[in-house]
């Protein structure tokens, strides 16, 4: 691999040859009497001194940018570096053209010492263009990086925001369902030995995706399953949960427990008030480019305002944490009784 500064000097050959070649055609067409080869000769062995001191050029331009506090050093060093230009580029200048035999007049000392006035406009000139081209793209280079490590910075904010509202929805799920068994322990031992048992298979299956922050929605609803099981079990005849998907979207990536917060938000303030039997519906279905995962009660529905507790607050900032404003969530009561929780997801697999 070649280094920077290799890479510098090949560009800036290319550069200052295409220059070099302009300048020719340019002679050429204003009529200058020489053969246009020799014209190319000159005017490319005149640039080539430039193309060998560019690097030294920007590297120059990128230790010294006139930034705040730094006036006075970059001053000095520029002042330093116009001047070392002039005099060692002009010189190489007339010593190269001296080089070609149809431009060879007195020695080369005399023929480089007068290149040095000869050039003195041009070579100020083309200082400041490499000075000042290698400065914007110095600002520019950092201006990038700092970009991108700000990016990054904030992508591994939100992975970690991700995660620890991931850990605190965790407890809060095993407290809720653990409430749900202690509730048969006295007035039904066996049912709430079996539910134990179900709630063992639910937290290691809970457990094997670990920190990932999404999962298939056929993983998904497998534990949901889990967890319907043992709600079902707690609420007897008085609860019944559907699952319906589109099979063209069992393989879409989801929240890893995105449903089970909003079942859980269904069963507890739609279907326990309710003093007969209730349903809960969990659909799964297309739409265009999105997914939309729907929980439907009807149950009593939303009588005042309430405030989100901890599973649909840590729904809500999970959502905006992986999808940003490319997910809606809706939260509201149905006009037959009852509420319609809905989350459409960007559709991929």
């Amino acid at each position: 691999m070649r280094s920077p500064t290799i890479r510098l000097w090949l560009l800036s050959a290319g550069a200052f040859s295409a220059i070099g070649t302009l300048f020719t055609v340019q002679a050429s067409m204003r009529g200058v009497p020489m053969p246009f080869a020799k014209l190319w000769a000159a005017s490319l062995i005149s640039w080539l001194p430039v193309a060998l001191l560019t690097p030294i050029l920007v590297r120059l331009a990128e230790r010294y940018r006139f930034a705040q506090g730094d006036l006075r050093q970059s001053l000095i060093a520029h002042g330093i570096g116009v001047s070392g230009f002039l005099g060692i580029g002009g010189f190489m200048m007339g010593a190269f053209e001296w080089v070609l035999p149809w431009e060879r007049q007195g020695t080369m000392i005399a023929a480089a010492t007068a290149a040095v006035g000869r050039f003195i406009g041009l070579d100020v000139l083309v200082y400041l263009m490499i000075v000042v081209a290698a400065m914007a793209y110095a600002y520019a280079r950092d201006a990038n990086e700092q970009t991108v490590a700000s990016a990054t910075l904030r992508g591994q904010l939100a992975e970690a925001q991700l995660h620890a509202l991931t850990s605190q929805l965790q407890p809060h799920f095993l407290f809720n369902t653990l409430h749900a068994i202690s509730a048969l322990v006295t007035e039904d031992p066996p049912r709430a030995e079996r539910l134990v048992a179900r709630l063992s298979e639910l937290l290691r299956d809970s457990l094997k995706g670990g920190m990932q922050p999404e999962t298939s929605l056929e993983r998904e609803f497998a534990l949901l399953e889990k967890y319907v099981e043992v709600q079902e079990a707690r609420f007897g005849p008085r609860l019944q949960v559907t699952f319906a998907a589109d099979a063209e979207v069992l393989d879409a990536q989801v929240p890893r427990l995105i449903l089970q917060p909003l079942v859980e938000n269904a069963i507890r303030h739609g279907i326990a008030p309710r003093p007969g039997p209730g349903t809960v519906e969990v659909a799964a279905r297309r739409m265009g480019d999105a997914l939309r995962l729907s929980v439907r009660d009807d149950g009593v529905g939303i009588t005042i305002p309430t405030r989100d507790g901890i599973g649909l607050r840590n729904t809500r900032e999970r959502l905006r944490q992986l999808y940003g404003n490319r997910h809606e969530f809706t939260l509201e009561n149905q006009p037959h009784g009852g509420v319609l929780c809905s989350v459409d997801l960007p559709l991929h697999r």
